[in-house]
């Protein structure tokens, strides 16, 4: 019976190393890259601090990966919130994005930062710092307005009009 159980206990505890060792959603932890997150962005310093504060840890390639992130089954849910997060909108490629794509992500950045639908709870239960505080929500949306209107000046700046002279 002891023996059994030994058996058991080994095999699951063999199990749970092993299984901490693979990760359908790639492996945590990567390095990323050292790259200015809202390249090309006009941001205040205030924001910008707020933004890498509260966003880049799931929205870039800036993640900071806790102790627990190399851990199954933990590491694999964390992994796939990060990588659905960076699919959704990559902070750390934004220079990369359409000035269309901009427009429409920083309408969803103000929304759901006002809304307080970002950051999300669940990731605040473990990541109190990420919370925002109504100033800095306020904050944030003023920035994605105003940037919303500088991109929108320069689109229509850079939209050459197109004038036929009437040759008669």
């Amino acid at each position: 019976m002891i023996k059994t159980i030994l058996i058991a206990t080994s095999v699951a505890a063999i199990a749970a190393v092993g299984g901490s060792l693979i990760h359908p959603f790639g492996p945590p932890g990567i390095p990323g890259s050292n790259q200015t997150i809202l390249r090309e962005a006009q941001i205040d310093p205030e924001t910008l601090a707020i933004v890498q504060r509260a966003c880049q840890n799931c929205h870039s390639q800036q993640t900071e990966w806790p102790w627990y992130s190399h851990v199954a089954p933990v590491s694999w849910l964390l992994a796939r919130d990060v990588q659905q997060a960076r699919l959704h909108m990559n902070l750390s490629r934004w220079q990369d994005y359409s000035t269309d794509d901009r427009l429409r992500l920083l309408g969803e950045i103000g929304s759901a930062v006002r809304n307080r639908k970002m950051p999300v709870k669940r990731y605040l239960l473990l990541h109190p710092e990420a919370r925002l505080t109504d100033i800095e929500r306020q904050q944030i949306y003023l920035w994605t307005r105003t940037e919303r209107s500088r991109l929108k000046n320069r689109q229509t700046q850079a939209t050459p009009l197109h004038l036929t002279a009437n040759s008669e």
